[in-house]
């Protein structure tokens, strides 16, 4: 049997993991400068503070992998 996907900020900071997931889902908001540099370093986002941050596609479909394995929340 295969191995769950993975998060793909998995290992880095709660803060990082939090705005990686922020920018993935298209939140615009003011994030962390330390978690924004944090996911540069990971190359795990793309673009600038003046026209916004993205992730790259495949690391989008990974973390979208990795939303469908996990169990709703109860909001």
């Amino acid at each position: 049997m295969s191995e769950p996907p993975r998060h793909p900020a998995e290992g880095l900071s709660i803060a990082a993991r939090a705005t990686f997931e922020a920018i993935a889902l298209g939140q615009r908001k003011r994030h962390p400068i330390a978690a924004i540099t944090e996911l540069c370093r990971h190359g795990l986002i793309v673009g600038h503070p003046a026209a916004g941050w993205s992730v790259p596609v495949n690391l989008h479909i990974a973390f979208c992998e990795w939303c469908a394995t996990q169990e709703p929340l109860d909001v």
